[in-house]
């Protein structure tokens, strides 16, 4: 449910946890909090700022998240990917077979445009990123090194499901 507010003290928690305390409720957590920053930086301008907006909601997550500044600063690539994520653009879906060591921001976009594909032909965001975590080997890699990552991706993806005006009529279309 996005429509949810979060109080303070869950964002101010969500926001303290270091990397290594994270865990996989956080995830979900964490996932909200960043969908409200997005949805809170869109409101900030018209729909033709939609997109620059929601990339500006991802930096302001990840610089006010204790564990996402460390977790930038051991990938950097991750930035590239939530950006991509956020755009809800629907692109050729593409695997990638770079080794999580080696993703660099072009894998990570070529990874986020396959989820936004993946979210096009499902009813529910947690198939969709089963799905995707399964098609990649790092994102596979990156969740056994991360538990919080799948809550996260479910939230994030749910609220893109939502917004979605093109999978929606698709669904219905198809009679999903």
């Amino acid at each position: 449910n996005f429509n949810r507010a979060l109080s303070h003290h869950q964002v101010y928690f969500a926001n303290s946890i270091d990397l290594a305390n994270l865990s996989k409720s956080d995830g979900k957590l964490l996932g909200e909090v960043l969908v409200n920053q997005i949805k809170t930086a869109r409101k900030r301008g018209g729909w033709k700022k939609h997109a620059e907006l929601g990339k500006v909601g991802v930096d302001e997550f990840l610089c006010i998240s204790d564990a996402m500044r460390e977790l930038l600063a051991q990938h950097p690539w991750f930035r590239a990917l939530l950006h991509e994520i956020s755009l809800n653009r629907v692109k050729a879906a593409h695997t990638v077979d770079t080794a999580l060591a080696n993703m660099n921001d072009h894998d990570a976009i070529k990874l986020a445009k396959g989820l936004s594909t993946i979210i096009l032909s499902t009813t529910e965001a947690s198939a969709a990123v089963d799905h995707w975590i399964a098609q990649n080997a790092a994102l596979e890699e990156f969740e056994e090194n991360y538990e919080w990552m799948r809550p996260l991706f479910v939230e994030i993806a749910q609220y893109n499901l939502n917004t979605s005006n093109l999978g929606l009529r698709l669904r219905v279309f198809a009679g999903a």
